[in-house]
């Protein structure tokens, strides 16, 4: 049961650290595209209020 649980454990620590490696690093407004400023303001704009999650991409 011990090593079960340690093998979840670190197949666990695993996952999250492949999964982190896969996001796309956050855009600064002097690398997106006109069209993507365009989109991030039209998001800032609205009741967010900020560019964060699914929308950095």
């Amino acid at each position: 049961m011990r090593h079960g649980m340690l093998a979840a454990a670190l197949l666990g620590g695993w996952v999250a650290q492949a999964a982190a490696e896969e996001r796309f690093p956050q855009l600064t407004p002097g690398q997106m595209t006109p069209e993507q400023k365009r989109v991030a303001e039209a998001i800032m704009s609205g009741p967010r209020g900020r560019l964060s999650g699914p929308f950095n991409a």
